[in-house]
């Protein structure tokens, strides 16, 4: 799963347990949010720059975490949604 941030200014990727936080101008890897359930199978940032991350396990557990930039311009965790007792695959924000 990937997202850029609405400024183009942050790439998320997502793999196994982890969202990998990209500088698409180098390239280099910016931060990690670690401990999410078994593969990221979904991302989405709002306009005001919250990333959404679907994970879970097929048949067992669906999970979406919110991670909002902090003061300091990081992303802190903002809250979790369990979900259906199935993975979620998509994400998206309202436009409003």
């Amino acid at each position: 799963a990937l997202a850029y941030r609405p400024d183009g200014k942050l790439l998320a990727a997502g793999g196994r347990g982890l969202v990998h936080l990209i500088d698409p101008a180098t390239g280099s890897e910016t931060a990690a949010l670690p401990g999410q359930t078994a593969r990221v199978t979904g991302l989405a940032f709002s306009k005001a720059g919250v990333l959404a991350v679907a994970s879970g396990e097929p048949g067992r557990s669906g999970v979406v975490r919110l991670y909002a930039p902090g003061s300091d311009g990081k992303l802190d965790a903002a809250g979790e949604f369990t979900a259906h007792a199935d993975i979620v695959y998509a994400l998206a924000f309202s436009p409003d």
